[in-house]
């Protein structure tokens, strides 16, 4: 296993951050979620000097979000990342929080998740559709040491090399990232994002971030 850090893109964690007392997360469930994330976005504009934000993910065309950050949505919101890794690497795996996604061959496919199923077991069943080298982005943060971190899915710290296992792929070939981060190599190829500092933000079950350039 390799941590895979592309070029160019720094990944960011905003999910948490606080607006008005409620978190981006929290604010997801209501009415007034782009204006919260339009407020988040500033102040990382401050931080961070980006001139361009772009959209991916399975809810980046919900109503208000682009217009409130003058943002561009990518045209294959859900599959534009997996494809973004397929390029990289024979086969790709984008675990989102409520389905993964799946690239082979120049075929994309995904498998809804099933809160009924151990974690392990649901994205082991999802990788084994897989063969060969394989790329894997996950929905947390990742350092050097590949230990994961919480998110929804409950896995513990160590539970990669498990998961690599039991779906039979190759440990020493496989390369991991976080999802924010192969979102940001669609954002690379999409003709959209001009070549300045972007922000990318993946919407779906929670938010994810990278800065390109």
């Amino acid at each position: 296993m390799k941590r895979f850090r592309p070029a160019q893109v720094t990944p960011l964690e905003i999910w948490n951050a606080k607006i008005g007392g409620r978190t981006l997360f929290e604010w997801q469930a209501l009415a007034e979620f782009p204006q919260a994330l339009a407020q988040v976005a500033r102040g990382l504009r401050k931080e961070h000097g980006f001139e361009h934000v772009h959209l991916l993910g399975g809810a980046a065309r919900r109503e208000g979000v682009a217009q409130a950050l003058h943002a561009t949505v990518s045209a294959d919101p859900v599959f534009a990342a997996v494809r973004a890794g397929a390029r990289i690497s024979p086969a790709c795996a984008d675990v989102g929080q409520t389905a993964i996604k799946l690239a082979q061959d120049g075929k994309v496919w995904s498998l809804p998740r099933d809160e009924a199923r151990p974690a392990l077991e649901l994205i082991a069943k999802a990788l084994s559709q897989l063969s060969g080298p394989c790329l894997l982005a996950l929905p947390c943060a990742l350092d050097e040491d590949l230990r994961l971190t919480d998110c929804s899915y409950g896995w513990g710290a160590a539970d990669l090399a498990p998961l690599l296992r039991l779906a039979h792929l190759d440990e020493e070939t496989a390369l991991i990232m976080n999802d924010a981060e192969l979102a940001a190599l669609a954002a690379l190829d999409d003709p959209q994002v001009p070549p300045v500092r972007t922000l990318v933000l993946t919407l779906g079950f929670g938010v994810g971030a990278a800065l390109l350039r």
